[in-house]
């Protein structure tokens, strides 16, 4: 499989693992699988990832590392939550509630 990675540097060593990225390799924790769709079983997609020093965004704890990923084939935008507003948190579970697909 190719990855590919956008940065906004260019690394001095380009088999570097990179943390922060669009696109690329993921980083997944010790014993964690890549994510398939639960719709059709497809390899998904990572689109971003990046890591948390504790600041930004609020309530994030130093050391944790946010991965998204979607399928690409059921890649359709996932519902906005009825009466939210920007800014609110996601109810528990939330990824888990739904088709699956991201």
């Amino acid at each position: 499989m190719i990855c590919r990675r956008v940065t906004r540097e260019t690394p001095s060593d380009p088999d570097a693992v990179i943390r922060n990225s669009v696109g690329g390799r993921p980083i997944l924790a010790a014993g964690q699988g890549w994510p398939a769709c639960r719709q059709c079983g497809a390899r998904q997609v990572l689109f971003f990832q990046v890591d948390f020093d504790g600041k930004v965004p609020e309530g994030t704890r130093a050391g944790e590392h946010l991965l998204a990923f979607m399928c690409p084939k059921h890649n359709d935008i996932p519902m906005l939550l009825k009466g939210a507003k920007l800014g609110d948190s996601l109810p528990d579970r939330h990824w888990e509630r739904h088709a699956g697909h991201y």
